[in-house]
């Protein structure tokens, strides 16, 4: 699998908070991101080939939804040898005893029970037609995955007539026609990689034009259209010289806004200040580097290990530099405190789990590693000069609201 995919499907996994694997029958397995420390989909190989073998026997993707309400995915390329899996995905929050009924069903013993994220099936539908669309290239709607799977009774749409697939069939073989070429996209990417800003955005707003309809619904084309393109751009400015880190924030930032548009104008103008943002930072690093590569490594750790209880000294000694330079250095590059980087970025995750989750905010304290929900409060003041829950009740999208 190329880099560039890899990137856009880990990417779509994150939308829901969902473990992927990458299975190959020739033997090779790959964990391409993992959020929950306990996986039927890594512990329970008897369930994980149930999946495939399913895949394997449909043309649309396989979605399996449990007796608890929790999915999962399998997807797999025209010659079934080749597999993504995707899950768990919940589609309604769980008490302890469910938790525990979870666990039993798929024969796990975690040593703790992490809670989900819930979604609506739409949403769930929505992120694996994208991501089969990225993996085979080939389109399927909601309404066509809820069929294939049984899963119908959850969503509100019209069955597709035999007459009306037909017209769509004919109308999706004529669009794709219309896409782009890989080398135009590769002229876009070339320019967020090299930094070249109003190149950057010219290019991206003459593809619109040219580009083939990825949905039916204008809305929903324009919203995978932004996601795409943004997930693209997000890898190119990697290469252009900005952290993972830095460009994940970015990305992520960019698409849950867009996530939030009513209008297709709004959502354009979004997308647009993702590449401008992007290539900016590119930009900014290849005319004037002053971040250290002991630096941006210090943010790369703390990123991969804010959960944690996060040292000077332990980041020093992964660095192989003396604690001491190490904090004179981030300092002096960055304005800030090692540890007040650490608070801040915990700050910024929390904010994200208030918008984006139904957890409580004390489990959110105790998940981005503050000591307490009060400590949480007061430093959530300090960096956003409110208290997180006025934040949840100011910032949170209506569609995450709890149901």
């Amino acid at each position: 699998m190329d880099e560039i995919k890899r990137y856009a499907l880990i990417q779509q996994a994150k939308l829901v908070y969902a473990d992927l694997y990458y299975i190959h029958k020739a033997g090779e397995e790959t964990c391409l991101w993992r959020y929950m420390d306990n996986n039927p989909l890594s512990e329970n190989e008897a369930f994980k080939k149930s999946l495939m073998d399913a895949a394997a026997r449909q043309k649309a993707p396989f979605v399996y939804c449990d007796r608890n309400q929790v999915l999962f995915a399998c997807i797999g390329n025209a010659d079934r040898d080749m597999f993504l899996l995707i899950g768990p995905m919940a589609l309604k929050k769980m008490d302890v005893v469910e938790l525990h009924r979870y666990y039993d069903l798929y024969a796990m013993k975690p040593d703790s029970e992490q809670k989900f994220i819930v979604h609506t099936l739409s949403r769930v539908l929505s992120i694996v037609g994208l991501m089969n669309a990225t993996f085979t290239g080939e389109l399927v709607s909601e309404e066509e995955l809820a069929l294939a799977n049984h899963l119908d009774a959850g969503l509100s749409h019209t069955t597709i007539a035999d007459r009306e697939f037909l017209e769509f069939d004919f109308q999706v073989e004529e669009e794709m026609r219309a896409h782009h070429s890989y080398a135009q996209e590769k002229r876009l990417l070339d320019c967020i990689r090299e930094g070249r800003v109003e190149d950057a955005l010219q290019m991206n707003m003459d593809l619109d034009i040219i580009t083939g309809r990825l949905s039916g619904n204008d809305m929903h084309h324009w919203q995978h259209l932004v996601v795409v393109a943004i997930t693209l751009c997000t890898r190119a400015a990697i290469e252009g010289g900005i952290s993972p880190n830095e460009a994940y924030r970015v990305s992520d930032y960019y698409i849950q806004k867009s996530e939030n548009c009513k209008e297709i104008s709004t959502l354009v103008a979004w997308r647009n200040r993702a590449v401008k943002d992007l290539a900016q930072r590119v930009y900014r690093i290849n005319s004037d580097r002053q971040i250290s590569n002991y630096v941006e490594n210090a943010k790369n750790y703390i990123a991969a290990h804010y959960r944690e209880k996060v040292y000077l000294d332990e980041i020093a000694e992964k660095l192989s530099i003396s604690p001491t330079y190490l904090s004179k250095l981030f300092v002096k590059e960055t304005g800030e405190r090692l540890q007040d980087y650490i608070v801040r970025f915990r700050v910024e995750r929390a904010a994200n789990l208030l918008m984006y989750s139904e957890e409580g905010i004390s489990d959110i304290a105790e998940y981005v590693n503050f000591p307490s929900q009060s400590y949480l409060g007061k430093v959530f003041k300090k960096y956003k000069g409110m208290t997180p829950q006025k934040y949840r009740d100011k910032f949170k999208p209506r569609e995450f609201e709890s149901q």
